[in-house]
């Protein structure tokens, strides 16, 4: 009872940020489009857009009833956050002229649409909140954060190509050994357009499910 205690105050915490930070995004919910499919590099960052992601606990990982699935989540890359951090590297010693920075960093949203299995990981920790990406387009390497409370959060590493992401993700920090925990096995692939709107709307239900818990007669049994 204390351990979900905690998780709740944190979500709470998580999410209260996270609906401040997209107040201006709220009103657009039954207005915003359907997304429609995207051909790859057609945003100034090639990321940009939102995708279904699952987090598997082994190989078995192609679709969302494969047996080794943990989470499917909703990611979304939002291209007007894209940057350059820094502008452009420092000249070379030998005076070789500058290359222009290759990294892209930006911010987004995640949504935990469906928890399967029951290995422990962060990965959707918080339900539904803000991320962080980075993206380099010279090599497609591509870390986003989608999972954070106060004291613990998940990392994703992975490789960008055509608009398909796989690596891997690992759960740090908690009250738990959560660094020793086994890595994820992470797939996803793009589904649209830069959307926000499932972010908001799956934390405003978490939301209303604390404020107005089920009675124990319409309580589903756990797994």
């Amino acid at each position: 009872m204390e351990h979900r205690a905690r998780a709740v105050r944190s979500r709470l915490i998580v999410g209260s940020v996270f609906l401040l930070a997209t107040g201006s995004i709220a009103s657009a919910v039954a207005t915003s489009p359907v997304p429609s499919k995207v051909p790859d590099g057609a945003d100034a960052a090639p990321v940009a857009g939102s995708y279904a992601l699952r987090v598997c606990r082994g190989g078995r990982c192609r679709t969302d009833r494969d047996r080794d699935v943990l989470r499917v989540l909703f990611i979304d890359f939002d291209p007007a956050s894209q940057r350059k951090p820094g502008g452009q590297e420092a000249p070379d010693p030998a005076g070789a002229p500058q290359r222009a920075s290759s990294e892209l960093h930006g911010t987004g949203c995640f949504a935990l649409m469906r928890q399967v299995g029951s290995a422990p990981t962060y990965a959707g920790l918080g339900v539904a909140g803000h991320m962080h990406w980075s993206y380099d387009t010279a090599s497609g390497h591509l870390e986003f954060d989608p999972g954070r409370s106060p004291d613990a959060w998940y990392e994703v590493q992975a490789t960008f190509r055509r608009g398909t992401i796989n690596g891997v993700g690992r759960s740090h920090g908690g009250n738990e050994d959560a660094d020793e925990w086994p890595a994820d096995t992470v797939v996803g692939h793009r589904i649209g357009t830069s959307d926000s709107v499932p972010c908001v709307r799956t934390y405003r239900r978490w939301e209303d499910s604390v404020a107005s818990p089920p009675t124990d007669s319409s309580r589903r049994r756990p797994h």
